[in-house]
């Protein structure tokens, strides 16, 4: 059975963003790699700024292709995608994002988005500052690529990313 998902990207991610054309690129590889039957289709949106015409091109796309069971969203705007979706077409479709942002993070726990890819990014810069503190203070060389592993966070491990476990102890506090 051949599976149909929407990519959406902002016209200002496309051109200033080489990392989100390499996550749509790896999204559609794995489908591929994997032998996984499924098409996926781009829909480029002009800003997420305007809610108004955001929501109304999302919706009318939806409707003139309900086969759609899952949407990709390559940068860490999900939330306002989700806020755009109508509710009865949300809770038909799959939503998977980027970025453990507190708002990501809360369309998580409502079950609005059903994966949220986080890169980890307290990792990211102590890793760089090891790196070049290594390099600045030992003369050690650096490798000339470092690989960095990401999460997957679902509603149910969310609490254990260590972004998440910040957030949710000020807010008891």
């Amino acid at each position: 059975m051949l599976k149909l998902f929407l990519i959406l990207q902002a016209r200002h991610n496309i051109l200033k963003n080489n990392a989100v054309s390499n996550r749509i690129k790896g999204f559609n590889d794995y489908f591929l790699k994997n032998n996984v039957s499924s098409k996926s289709q781009t829909l480029k949106l002009e800003s997420l700024d305007n809610t108004v015409e955001t929501k109304e091109k999302i919706n009318s796309y939806l409707i003139e292709n309900p086969e759609i069971k899952g949407i990709f969203v390559p940068s860490s705007r999900i939330y306002i995608i989700v806020d755009c979706i109508e509710n009865k077409t949300l809770e038909n479709i799959k939503l998977i994002g980027f970025d453990n942002t507190p708002q990501n993070i809360e369309c998580l726990l409502n079950d609005s988005v059903s994966f949220l890819i986080s890169q980890k990014p307290f990792d990211q810069g102590y890793e760089a500052v090891r790196i070049l503190t290594d390099y600045l203070v030992q003369n050690k060389t650096p490798n000339s690529k470092t690989f960095l592993p990401i999460d997957i966070l679902i509603k149910e491990n969310v609490k254990y990313n260590e972004r998440s476990e910040y957030m949710f102890e000020s807010e008891q506090s």
